[in-house]
């Protein structure tokens, strides 16, 4: 117990209770948030051979890779689970474009571009040329992404065509 804790007079002050402070000690304050699972991200890195899925960016400066992050298809904070079925390795830019819903992907495992997405340079127009390109697969023992995350993405991020108003 921390000497702060064991100092009577200054928790009675405060209203604390020692016995109760004592019992919580070392616990971590709830949130309310879920933590992540630790090593998830090397072994997504592990499972895409530290490269993007999407383009094959494979980045290193000495030993350790760069610019390059695991992504959840299906967001942690919306339930998506820490396991390499609702994981890709992407480019940090990848990642970002993943989570607008520029890029998704289709039930068949190919990269999606979203119709409202839109470039004039050279470099906004290889985010373009990604559609319908297929996914690089993880390593062989690694699972794929699941269908189930793919669809929540598509149907929660992927940022689709308008639909046309009937009159």
């Amino acid at each position: 117990m921390s000497k702060l804790i064991r100092d009577a007079p200054l928790c009675a002050a405060l209203g604390w209770e020692p016995a109760v402070l004592e019992a919580a000690q070392g616990a971590p304050a709830s949130s309310g948030r879920r933590t992540r699972r630790p090593g998830l991200s090397e072994e997504v890195l592990r499972a895409y051979a530290y490269a993007c899925a999407f383009c094959g960016y494979d980045g290193m400066l000495g030993r350790n890779p760069v610019g390059l992050e695991a992504a959840h298809i299906r967001w942690h904070s919306q339930d998506g689970p820490d396991t390499l079925a609702n994981a890709l390795a992407l480019c940090a830019l990848h990642h970002i474009l993943f989570g607008l819903g520029v890029l998704g992907l289709s039930p068949g495992l190919r990269i999606q571009v979203s119709p409202l997405y839109v470039a004039r340079s050279h470099a906004g127009h290889a985010v373009g040329i990604l559609h319908r390109r297929p996914l690089a697969p993880p390593r062989p023992g690694h699972p794929s992404p699941g269908p189930e995350h793919i669809h929540w993405h598509h149907q929660q991020v992927f940022k689709h065509a308008p639909t046309p108003v009937a009159r």
